[in-house]
C-alpha cells in the first residue's frame, strides 16, 4: 500500500462548457500539501475554490495537469450535507463508521475460515492480515469515537430525526460528528464553519490543530483561517501562478496588501515605460531632417542623409528592442475588485419602535422572546445553534408566523430580509432578469449599479453562479430598495472576504436599523451595538 500522505497538484487546468463557451475556472495551478499543514483557500465567488477541492477529492476530473492524493481515506464536508432531507440521524451515524463495520467483518470472517481450515497457511495470512488492517485503523474503537463527538456536539438528540428537521447549525454539527467518525487520512473542508456557533467551531478547530493529515479548506471565515490555516492561497486572479502565503488570516492580509501595492506600482512605471518608448520610436520615425550644406558640395547633402538615415534607423532598431523586452515582460492592469457600491443599506425613515416582537415564540424551534428594534438600531443576534437565530429572525420578516405572540409594526416600515439560504431562482435566468423580475418598480439601481455581480456574470445562467454569487444576488435583491428595517442571516456566510469588510462598514454608516444574526467571531469581537443573546429553548434571552 502507498504511503503517501501529500496532496499535490501539477499544472492543473479546468474549464466548464457555458452557452457563452469554455470557462475557464483554474488555469496551470500547482500546490502541494504535506502531512501537518492546514491549507486554506480563499478568492472571490467563483474563483475556484470549491472546484479545486472536487479535484483534490477525485469527484472532478481536471482537463489537464497531474493530481496525486494521500493514501487511505479522504473525508470531505461540503457546503450542502450529502443526505436527503428524508434521511435519519441514526442512518448518518451509522453510515459514518461503515469503514470500521467493514474491518471488523473481514477479521471475523477470516476467523472463521481458519476455523474451518485450521493450520491452512492462506487462511492463517489473511486472519493476520484483517487483524493487522483492523489494529492499524483502531476500528473496535469507531464507536466509541462516534458516540463521544454525538454526545458533545448533538448531546440528547433523536436518532429518529431526519435532516429536514434539523437547523442548519445541527446539520453543521452533524457533518462534524460524521468527520470525526470517518477518522480520515485527510481531510477537504468547504466553507466548513457555516452555520456554526462558537462551541461547535471550537471542537472543528480543536480537532484539526491535532490532526496529522494534510488539510485543505476553503474559507470565509477570518477567525477561522487566523486560527488553523498554515498558509492560505489566494485563488484570485493575480500575478503569475497562485502562491501560498504562510500563516494566518492576518499574515495574509498583510501580504495581500503589499502585493496589491507592488502590483499597482509596477503597472504604472510599466505604462510609464511604454509611453516613453513609444514616444521615441514616433519621434525616431518622423526625423528626416537633413542639415542644408554650408558650400556648394553637391555630395554634402547626399552623405547627411545617409548618416540620418543610418542613426534614424538605429534609433529605431533600439526603440523596437526596449519595445518587445517591454512586451516580453509585460505587467498585466490588476483587475478591479468588487466594491459594495450601495450608497446606504438602510433608509432613515420613521422615528421610535419600528419593530416590537411581543413574546414570541415557534415551538420546538424559538422560546418566548420580546425584542424592540428602534430606529438606529444595531443589534447582533447571538446564541448556540437550534436556539431559534434564524426562526426570529423569519418572524420578524413576516416570512414566518409565530406559535403564541406577535410582531407589532409601525405603519410603512420596510423591512427587507436576508436569509441564509438563496431564495429560489429559475437556473435559466441570467443575474440580471432575475434581479428585474424581483425588485420592487420602486428600486431604481440597475444590478451592475451595486457592485455586488461583476458585469462579466450578468448575463450566464443562474444555475451556472457560485453559492456565493447567488447570495450576493439575493443581497443585491434585498438593499435595492432601501429598507428602514433589515434582516441579516449570516451575513458573512458565502461572501469574499472584501466584500465582508465592506458591509461591515456599511452597516455601521447607514441611517435605518439593523439586526444581525451570526456566529462570526470576527465580526462578533469588533461589534460595537446591542447583542442580544438567545438562550437555548425554554430560556430567556439576555440583552446587554
Amino acid at each position: 500500500m502507498s504511503d503517501r500522505v501529500t496532496f499535490n497538484c501539477t499544472d492543473i487546468s479546468v474549464s466548464f462548457g457555458t452557452q457563452f463557451g469554455r470557462h475557464v475556472v483554474l488555469d496551470d495551478l500547482s500546490l502541494d500539501v504535506d502531512r501537518g499543514q492546514r491549507v486554506v483557500l480563499v478568492g472571490e465567488n467563483g474563483s475556484g475554490k470549491s472546484t479545486l477541492l472536487r479535484v483534490l477529492a477525485g469527484t472532478l476530473r481536471c482537463d489537464r495537469g497531474q493530481v496525486d492524493r494521500p493514501a487511505g481515506r479522504i473525508a470531505m464536508m461540503t457546503q450542502v450535507p450529502p443526505w436527503s432531507p428524508d434521511t435519519t440521524v441514526e442512518a448518518v451515524m451509522d453510515a459514518s463508521i461503515r469503514w470500521a463495520t467493514r474491518l471488523t467483518t473481514a477479521v471475523e470472517e477470516a476467523g472463521a475460515a481458519l476455523a474451518d481450515r485450521p493450520g491452512d497457511p492462506a487462511a492463517e495470512r489473511d486472519l493476520s492480515d484483517a487483524l493487522a488492517a483492523a489494529e492499524a485503523a483502531d476500528a473496535w474503537s469507531a464507536d466509541t469515537t462516534r458516540d463521544a463527538a454525538v454526545g458533545h456536539l448533538l448531546p440528547g438528540i433523536d436518532p429518529g430525526l431526519r435532516i429536514g428537521e434539523l437547523s442548519g447549525g445541527q446539520v453543521g454539527r452533524l457533518q462534524i460528528v460524521d468527520l470525526l467518525a470517518r477518522q480520515p487520512s485527510a481531510l477537504l473542508l468547504d466553507e466548513p464553519t457555516n452555520h456554526l456557533d462558537a462551541d461547535a467551531v471550537d471542537v472543528l478547530v480543536g480537532h484539526l490543530r491535532g490532526f496529522v493529515g494534510p488539510v485543505v479548506a476553503a474559507s470565509h471565515d477570518r477567525q477561522f483561517i487566523e486560527d488553523v490555516a498554515t498558509g492560505v492561497l489566494d485563488l484570485d486572479p493575480g500575478r503569475g501562478s497562485p502562491r501560498v502565503v504562510p500563516g494566518g488570516w492576518t499574515a495574509y492580509r498583510a501580504a495581500r496588501s503589499l502585493a496589491q501595492e507592488q502590483w499597482r506600482e509596477d503597472f504604472a512605471a510599466h505604462r510609464t515605460a511604454e509611453a516613453v518608448v513609444g514616444q521615441r520610436r514616433r519621434e525616431a520615425a518622423r526625423d528626416r531632417r537633413i542639415p542644408p550644406p554650408r558650400d556648394n558640395d553637391k555630395f554634402i547633402p547626399k552623405a547627411k542623409a545617409q548618416q540620418a538615415d543610418r542613426t534614424r534607423a538605429a534609433r529605431l532598431r533600439r526603440a523596437d528592442v526596449d519595445r518587445a523586452r517591454l512586451a516580453a515582460d509585460r505587467v498585466p492592469k490588476p483587475p478591479r475588485p468588487l466594491h459594495l457600491r450601495a450608497e446606504v443599506l438602510t433608509a432613515a425613515g420613521p422615528q421610535g419602535v419600528l419593530l416590537s416582537a411581543q413574546r414570541v415564540a415557534v415551538a420546538a424551534r424559538l422560546s418566548a422572546t420580546r425584542l424592540d428594534v428602534t430606529h438606529g438600531d444595531r443589534i447582533l443576534v447571538v446564541g448556540p445553534n437550534g436556539a431559534g437565530k434564524s426562526t426570529l429572525l423569519q418572524v420578524l420578516a413576516g416570512t414566518l408566523a409565530p406559535s403564541s405572540g406577535e410582531v407589532l409594526r409601525q405603519p410603512g416600515v420596510r423591512v427587507g430580509h436576508l436569509d441564509q439560504d438563496p431564495p429560489p431562482m429559475d437556473p435559466n435566468l441570467s443575474p440580471r432578469q432575475w434581479f428585474d423580475g424581483v425588485r420592487r418598480p420602486e428600486a431604481t439601481p440597475e444590478l451592475v449599479e451595486l457592485g455586488l455581480i461583476r458585469p462579466r456574470d450578468l448575463d450566464r445562467p443562474v444555475g451556472e453562479l457560485s453559492a456565493g454569487q447567488r447570495r450576493r444576488l439575493a443581497l443585491a435583491a434585498t438593499i435595492a430598495r432601501p429598507p428602514h428595517v433589515l434582516l441579516l442571516d449570516e451575513p458573512t456566510d458565502h461572501l469574499s472576504l472584501s466584500l465582508v469588510e465592506e458591509l461591515e462598514a456599511a452597516l455601521l454608516s447607514s441611517p435605518g436599523a439593523v439586526v444581525v444574526a451570526s456566529h462570526d467571531r470576527w465580526l462578533r469581537s469588533r461589534w460595537d451595538g446591542e447583542v442580544n443573546e438567545l438562550a437555548p429553548a425554554h430560556s430567556r434571552p439576555h440583552i446587554s
